[in-house]
């Protein structure tokens, strides 16, 4: 899961960089005249922005999960140390709250 986290992040990176690139060099070539058209492509960037950082931020839950493996504390609870349920663990192998204590994240956010 993380080394696609990375391809997917680079590969965004990529396709942004070749856009701000071809931007700057006064290249217009390739853009619609339309203004519709250049502000859906900017929609479209953003949106694949956003992705990226969605996705950072998840490649560094994978990472603290592994380090909570090599230090042997994976499956416990970060905040109360009791066990995360398996069946959690499974459908998000990096969490790293039990539910109830994620119940209780959400609730203090809102």
């Amino acid at each position: 899961q993380k080394e696609g986290l990375d391809k997917e992040i680079r590969r965004i990176e990529k396709e942004n960089l070749y856009r701000l690139e071809r931007d700057c060099s006064g290249d217009l070539s390739d853009y619609p005249i339309h203004m519709a058209d250049v502000a859906t492509d900017d929609n479209d960037r953003q949106k694949e922005l956003e992705l990226m950082n969605s996705e950072r931020v998840m490649l560094g839950e994978i990472e603290e999960a592994l380090l909570r493996i090599e230090n042997r504390t994976y499956g416990s609870c970060v905040d109360c140390g009791k066990k995360i349920n398996e069946k959690r663990l499974a459908a998000k192998p990096y969490a790293h709250l039990c539910i109830e204590c994620k119940k209780t994240e959400e609730k203090e956010r809102r």
